[in-house]
Parts: C-alpha cells; structure tokens; sequence
C-alpha cells in the first residue's frame, strides 16, 4: 500500500513537530506557510514544499490547520476556498475562538467538506513527543479519520461534542493551565527575594500538596532561564483575550483573567513574547533582558 498523504497549513512550532511525527511514521506530509524559511524546514525533514494553501488542498484530501489564530483560518479556507471539495476533512487544530470554528464548519459543510476543531493541550515538545491529549469537536466521521492521523503525534484522542465545542474546553483548560504557570512563577520568585535556594523550593513544591505537571514541565525552565520556545508567551496572551471574551458570552466571572492578561500585556510591551510562555517568571525576577 501507497503510504497515506496528509496535508498541513501553518508549519509552526506545532505543525512542525506533527510533521515531523507523521513522517517518521511513514506518511507522505505536505505543507505551506506563509514563511518561506519553513517550507524549507519542512523539505529538510522530508517532507513536500507547496506554493499555496490552495496547492495543499488540490493534492491532499485530509488536511491540518495549525494557524495562530481564527482569523488566518477564515483567510486560508477564503483563499483555497474553489480547491475545496466534498471529499476533503479539514482538521484544525488551532486555539482560535469557539464561534469563529462553528462559522467555518458552516462554510465548509456548505462547500460538501467535513471540518472539525481538534485542539492540542500539550506544547510542541509534547507533540514532538506524542504525549499531547487532543480534544476533538465534530462528527463521527471527523473524529474516525482525526484518530487515525493524531495517532503518531497523541496519547489519546477524546471527543467532547459538536465542532466548537473543543476550542471552548481548550480554552478553559488554558485558563486553569495559564494560572498555574503564574503562580509557579509568582512562588519562586517569592522564594528567591526571601532568600530560599530555588532548587529546593521546585522540589519541595512537587512533593506538596501544591504539586501541579507545570512544575515537571515549566519549573526546570524558569530555574535554568531556558525560555527558547515551546509554546510563546505572545501566543498565550492571545488565549487570555480568547478566554475573557467567552467569559463575557456566558456571563462567567474571570476576575484572575483580567489581572493575568495585564501581567501578559507586560511581558509583551517588555520585549518578551516571542520567549517560551515561562518567560512569565521574568515578571518575578530582576532579569529584564529578552533571553531564550
């Protein structure tokens, strides 16, 4: 049998890592970004360079967006819209905003497609490991193909409902997720001005009842100023809006939303939100200069 042939828009930190996943498990992978240097990067790994979003669809009928934001998936399927047909499934896995995800699936059932949300709770590094959960919305059908294709890069494929209905768990999981960094940041850097070896502190920390993953994941990071990016902080910034305005859509209070994305909007304005999300910890420290 011909090895299967998927599509991927958007070669990211997350696209790359699925690309590289799904080569080493002997699929054909073909690609396009709007950055020509990862297009190359994406031949280095022997994958297939295209010209055009419209390019991907005209050669795979299964297809995974992995874009920054809700507004650059409603450009691609704009753009590509005419190489769209009934026999291609659109899995996007972009932390875009839940209605903008029902719009598209509205747009690509009207052109015969099936569209689905699969968002990753995981960084790239956890991709690139196969260790990322993802959360799928979307019919029976989406979920039996996103199965398939998500296998080499996830431990487990959960479906949660109707398309949009993942992008709405994602966020709420990067709510809960993005607090927790806070705060780990927040205590050492606690720890630190009250002279606490900070060593120590992460590895009492694990083995309190405070203990969180984030401390496995996020603490060696800040203790060793490795902020080369996983997952960036700017990208995390674009989540918090995300997240207040489904609060605001389902009248939900998210007090500690507000103050997060103000600590963000800091870090940003102080050069840092091209850093790895855990830079959050420079807030907390006298280090103001961009590292990573």
């Amino acid at each position: 049998m011909e090895p299967e042939e998927v599509g991927i828009i958007g070669i990211g930190l997350v696209g790359t890592a699925i690309a590289r996943r799904m080569l080493d498990a002997k699929f054909v992978v073909a690609g396009f970004d709007i950055d020509a240097n990862r297009i190359t990067a994406l031949r280095s790994l022997g994958g297939i360079g295209l010209g055009s979003a419209e390019d991907v669809f005209r050669r795979c009928r299964h297809v995974i967006l992995s874009l920054p934001d809700s507004k650059h998936v409603h450009e691609v399927l704009h753009s590509a819209a005419t190489a769209i047909q009934s026999t291609h499934v659109l899995i996007d896995t972009t932390t875009g905003s839940p209605e903008d995800a029902a719009q598209q699936w509205q747009r690509c059932t009207a052109l015969g497609a099936e569209y689905g949300d699969a968002t990753i709770l995981g960084s790239s590094a956890q991709v690139e490991s196969g260790e990322a959960l993802v959360i799928a919305g979307g019919s029976a059908r989406f979920l039996r193909i996103l199965q398939q294709l998500a296998a080499p890069w996830s431990r487990e494929t959960v479906h949660v409902g109707i398309c949009g209905s993942a992008a709405r768990l994602k966020l709420v999981v990067n709510h809960v997720l993005g607090l927790q960094r806070l705060v780990l940041a927040e205590g050492l850097g606690l720890a630190r001005s009250c002279g606490i070896d900070l060593e120590v502190a992460l590895q009492i920390l694990r083995k309190s009842p405070a203990a969180a993953q984030v401390m496995e994941t996020k603490g060696p990071q800040m203790l060793r100023g490795d902020f080369v990016p996983r997952a960036r902080l700017k990208q995390h910034l674009k989540d918090v809006t995300l997240i207040e305005a489904l609060g605001q859509s389902c009248n939900a209070r998210l007090p500690l939303a507000d103050l997060h994305r103000t600590l963000l909007e800091e870090a940003v304005e102080r050069g840092w939100g091209e850093l790895d999300n855990s830079a959050v910890f420079k807030l907390f420290s006298d280090d103001d200069e961009p590292t990573g």
